[in-house]
């Protein structure tokens, strides 16, 4: 049982990011406690203002400098459209702030049961992200693995189509594609989270670097959007120095 407040917030907010992650990841499904949750969830939500507020400036910066996403800007996509071909809001780059998707989430729910509080906050700020596309900046590295994450409408649809036969107590949830098929290429798989899972955070599944989901959007953060540079030069260079110089730290 919880004994009480370890001013998770206010570390969080004076600098303590990783270090209050790994502790409230520790605690496993000890966060759903009342006493505890409304603290685990303003974290996360500031966390996930804090990924926003980059992705806000990375998304331009890219884009001036030539990079072509395979997305859309926001204002150029009808959300309002309603094809089962396309799922509108992973059209997107990057979707309008607090953009409601509740009646998903709460269908994910109802299905699933719990979900991690860092992915229900991510859905809630964020709601999807998708900087796949191309450069010539980068062209020495094969497969940039960039950021995605799927909306949950996206997600529930993966869930209902591909897991309809199966247990539901024993699911995986698809986050998002992996480098190979963000290239275009089968034979790869997804990055996905076993549910149900209450905790505050999650192994992102089947990603190369064995991160939690916090960890992966740090992490490719740190590299401009796009991880898998990790892979082709030792360390950020400078294209990456400048997108995110101005970046806060989560």
């Amino acid at each position: 049982m919880y004994k009480g407040s370890k001013n998770y917030l206010q570390r969080y907010v004076q600098g303590e990011h990783q270090q209050v992650w790994t502790e409230l990841r520790e605690l496993g499904i000890m966060i759903q406690d009342p006493l505890l949750m409304a603290e685990c969830k303003a974290v996360a939500q500031e966390t996930m203002r804090r990924v926003r507020y980059n992705l806000e400036i990375l998304i331009p910066g890219l884009i001036s400098m030539g990079f072509h996403f395979i997305a859309r800007p926001v204002q150029d996509v009808d959300l309002n459209a309603s094809d089962i071909n396309h799922i509108m809001e992973d059209e997107c780059i990057l979707l309008p702030q607090n953009y409601d998707f509740s009646n998903e989430l709460h269908a994910l729910h109802s299905q699933v049961g719990l979900l991690p509080l860092s992915l229900i906050e991510f859905y809630h700020i964020i709601g999807a992200v998708n900087l796949i596309g191309t450069c010539t900046f980068w062209s020495n590295c094969k497969m940039l693995d960039p950021l995605q994450v799927h909306s949950p409408k996206m997600a529930l649809i993966w869930l209902n189509e591909n897991y309809e036969a199966i247990d539901k107590m024993n699911r995986t949830l698809i986050i998002a594609p992996d480098a190979y098929h963000k290239i275009g290429m089968s034979g790869g798989g997804v990055y996905c989270v076993s549910v149900p899972n209450g905790t505050m955070d999650f192994l992102l599944e089947d990603e190369p670097h064995h991160l939690s989901f916090i960890e992966y959007l740090r992490f490719s953060l740190e590299w401009g959007g796009m991880p898998g540079l990790a892979d082709c030069i030792e360390e950020p260079d400078q294209v990456i120095r400048n997108l995110t110089q101005n970046f806060l730290s989560f």
